[in-house]
C-alpha cells in the first residue's frame, strides 16, 4: 500500500518480539536508510557471528547487512557480506545447467512434430478465459498486464506458478521414461488443474491474466491443453 513508515514500525516490532527473525531484518533493510550507530546493524552482526543459524537465515542476514553497509558507504564490508550471501544462495539453489538442458530437450522432443490437441468432445468448456503474458524477465510483462487488467472484465493475477505446478510432473515423467508422445489424459490433467487453480480466486471477472514470464517454456502445453 506504500505505507513505508508503518511497514518500518511493524518490522521493528516483529524484531522486538523475535530478535533473530532474519526475514524481518532483510525486509526492513530494503525500506530504510541506515546511519552510523544504527542498533540493527550491531544486532545483525551479532547474529551472523553465531554458528547455529540456518542457511536461509544466514542468507537473509548477509543481504540485510550488505544494504546497511551500502547506505554507509562501507564498500569493503558490503562486498564481503554480499559475496557470502550470494555463495550461500547459489549453494542452496544447487542449479544444474545440464538438468535444464535435459528439460528443454524433452520439451522439444514432445513438440518436434505437430502436437496433439485435446478434442472438444473430451473436455468441458470453461467460463474462465486465461490470458498468458510470456517473455523474458524484465521485458515489460507487468506493464502489459496492467494495460490488459485495466479492462473491467479482466482480473490481473500476476505471476502464477500454477501452470508449472501442473505441467512439471508430466514433463518429468516423460523425461524419466524417455518418451516423446503426449497423451490426451496428460493434457486433460494439465487443463483441469490449471483452470481449477484459477477458479479458486473466486473473482467476478471471466478473463484472468497470468504473467509468469517463463511460461514461454510451456507454450506447447498451453496450446494443446487449452485449445480455445
Amino acid at each position: 500500500l506504500g505505507q513505508l513508515d508503518a511497514a518500518v514500525k511493524s518490522y521493528e516490532k516483529a524484531i522486538g518480539y523475535k530478535p533473530d527473525y532474519a526475514g524481518a531484518h532483510r525486509n526492513l533493510s530494503a525500506i530504510k536508510r541506515y546511519t552510523e550507530n544504527d542498533p540493527q546493524i550491531t544486532q545483525i552482526q551479532s547474529l551472523l557471528s553465531t554458528s547455529d543459524l540456518s542457511q536461509s537465515d544466514r542468507i537473509h542476514l548477509c543481504f540485510a547487512l550488505a544494504k546497511a553497509y551500502e547506505d554507509l558507504g562501507k564498500k569493503d564490508g558490503l562486498f564481503k557480506v554480499l559475496h557470502e550471501g550470494n555463495r550461500l544462495r547459489k549453494e542452496g539453489l544447487n542449479y544444474s545447467l545440464d538438468q535444464d538442458q535435459d528439460l528443454h530437450s524433452a520439451i522439444r522432443k514432445l513438440f518436434s512434430s505437430a502436437p496433439s490437441v485435446i478434442q472438444q468432445s473430451s473436455y468441458k468448456a470453461s467460463t474462465i478465459r486465461p490470458v498468458f503474458i510470456v517473455g523474458m524477465p524484465r521485458s515489460g510483462t507487468s506493464l502489459v498486464e496492467q494495460i490488459i487488467a485495466s479492462h473491467h472484465a479482466v482480473h490481473g493475477a500476476g505471476e502464477l506458478y500454477n501452470l508449472a505446478n501442473s505441467t512439471s510432473p508430466i514433463l518429468e515423467s516423460h523425461l524419466y521414461q524417455n518418451t516423446n508422445t503426449l497423451l490426451e489424459k496428460d493434457l486433460l490433467s494439465i487443463r483441469q488443474q490449471y483452470l481449477d487453480s484459477l477458479s479458486s480466486f473466486k473473482v467476478p471477472e471471466n478473463v484472468i491474466t497470468d504473467k509468469m514470464p517463463l511460461n514461454f517454456q510451456y507454450i506447447g502445453f498451453i496450446l494443446s491443453s487449452l485449445p480455445e
